[in-house]
């Protein structure tokens, strides 16, 4: 299945999607802003089958934070274009300015949430997270070995 990460990208996510045998599509950032390229994943979803698009809020490695309305409208984009959404929300408290722009989630019927306690509570080491799911694939998501995830 063909799969949407944003340059730069953290390369977990990159060889998980190979692991799992995909195909990992590498979509541009804006280079100064470093936000993802809304009409490079339009484009891409209109004219591919993508099974996923992952954003991590803020990015790694960037740092960068995912305004609202750019989250909203790639949950939207998936939607529309029946993909799955995989928000990386691992390092949600690592904010340079999270009064101007804050971190945000979104959930849908077609929107997975990843949080890490580890990063958010300081704990180097654990390796403790969770993961906000539609109930209808929770089978399917027991059978992923914690270490892709």
């Amino acid at each position: 299945s063909k799969q949407i990460i944003f340059l730069p990208y953290y390369f977990n996510h990159k060889m998980a999607i190979q692991m799992s045998d995909g195909i990992p599509l590498l979509l541009p950032a804006d280079p100064t802003s470093l936000l993802p390229d809304l009409q490079a994943l339009e484009d891409t979803l209109k004219n591919n089958n993508i099974a996923t698009v992952t954003l991590v809020n803020p990015g790694n490695p960037t740092g960068t934070m995912l305004p609202s309305d750019l989250v909203h409208a790639v949950a939207d984009l998936t939607k529309k274009y029946n993909a799955w959404l995989i928000m990386d929300n691992t390092y949600e408290y690592f904010a340079w300015d999270p009064v101007n722009v804050p971190h945000v989630c979104v959930e849908d019927d077609h929107i997975i949430n990843i949080f890490s306690m580890s990063k958010a509570y300081g704990c180097p080491g654990w390796r403790i997270g969770y993961i906000a799911y539609p109930p209808r694939i929770r089978g399917q998501l027991q059978k992923i070995q914690d270490t892709v995830l």
